[in-house]
């Protein structure tokens, strides 16, 4: 079929990297008013987590495929405004998901995505804006869970950056 200018659903962490199973279940097929508690190691959960799954254009989608991410740098004629986006949703997806890996490289094993030096370029080139804010609101109104690499982006220099290994003080709680 004709791909042009219609929408499509991104898993920023592709169906076959991911060793994600189709979500089907005949009376909630389409996933409305239907909610159920997640778990960290469910491939179901990480292929319908909100925060992994981005609108594209189907031929956008199409042209990225499986590809990883430094290997795939966008549809073409972009400002890269999107980068530090992708680079957040896949940080927490990683950590939410415990199957699921983002190692440095290109790797072809199922459950590992790369780059993850590229992806934490993405993250500090690229600062959560209004609409990435605002999407994590709606996401957690939606979903009860929040991407806290958006909320607290020094989180990731704590995690895989300068900071690894220090103790992180919450700004608001001062614990």
């Amino acid at each position: 079929s004709n791909n042009i200018n219609k929408w499509n659903r991104e898993h920023l962490f592709p169906r076959s990297r991911g060793g994600f199973y189709n979500i089907s279940s005949d009376s909630y097929a389409d996933g409305i008013d239907y909610y159920w508690k997640t778990s960290i190691d469910s491939t179901r959960h990480a292929n319908s987590d909100a925060h992994g799954i981005r609108a594209v254009d189907a031929r956008t989608n199409s042209s990225r495929g499986n590809k990883h991410f430094g290997d795939y740098t966008g549809p073409e004629n972009n400002k890269g405004s999107f980068k530090g986006d992708v680079a957040r949703s896949l940080l927490f997806i990683e950590m939410r998901y415990t199957y699921l890996g983002l190692v440095s490289g290109y790797p072809d094993v199922v459950e590992e995505l790369g780059d993850l030096q590229t992806l934490l370029k993405w993250h500090k080139l690229d600062p959560a804006d209004d609409f990435e804010m605002n999407r994590n609101n709606v996401i957690y109104k939606w979903q009860k869970n929040r991407n806290p690499f958006i909320d607290y982006p020094e989180l990731v220099d704590y995690i895989w950056g300068d900071k690894y290994g220090q103790e992180w003080t919450n700004p608001e709680t001062g614990i």
